[in-house]
């Protein structure tokens, strides 16, 4: 309709869902409505004409690759032994595991085993599906150097947030974080 932009600050969206403002003549929502209410929001993943992921946190240069690969690997090998092991999840330690992770790292229980276990089972997976791609540089490596990273935190049973906890314990300087 007309384009002019109204201030939202009065109103949730859900008054809007329920067309109880006033200004806009109690019109409901359209679905371009809700895709733009939707596009504020940064969740783990969205689904759009895309799917879109969000990036690991408390990344370095060492590890920006590390996700996007790690992705694409599961994504582009079999994912019918992707959906073997995370099938029988159960949705609510699912969740559990994605709130305590943030505390407890790797030491995460899911389905009775740590995620330690979980990320090393999944990161073969992942080699597995690059290495099937078999997308080369111009140098002839594989796209599943990217993956080093990963595996570096595994064989170290550390995640990069025990990295940066480390650095600022040693003198509690912020600026230790940003150096190598």
């Amino acid at each position: 309709e007309n384009k002019e932009y109204l201030s939202g600050n009065n109103y949730t969206f859900q008054d809007f869902m329920d067309g109880k403002i006033k200004e806009i003549n109690n019109r409901v929502p359209t679905e371009d409505d809700l895709a733009i209410h939707l596009s504020t929001i940064f969740t783990e993943n969205r689904l759009k004409k895309y799917i879109e992921l969000r990036s690991m946190d408390t990344c370095g240069w060492d590890c920006l690759c590390s996700g996007p690969a790690f992705n694409t690997g599961i994504l582009y090998g079999n994912l019918d032994e992707a959906y073997d092991l995370i099938s029988k999840w159960d949705k609510n330690k699912i969740i559990n595991a994605y709130l305590e992770a943030p505390k407890k790292g790797f030491n995460t229980e899911l389905m009775g085993k740590d995620l330690l276990y979980w990320s090393s089972i999944l990161l073969g997976i992942s080699k597995k599906g690059l290495k099937t791609r078999d997308v080369l540089s111009k140098s002839g490596e594989s796209e599943v150097k990217f993956l080093n990273h990963l595996d570096k935190l595994i064989d170290n049973k550390t995640t990069n947030a025990d990295h940066m906890i480390n650095k600022f314990s040693k003198n509690e300087n912020l600026n230790d974080l940003y150096d190598k």
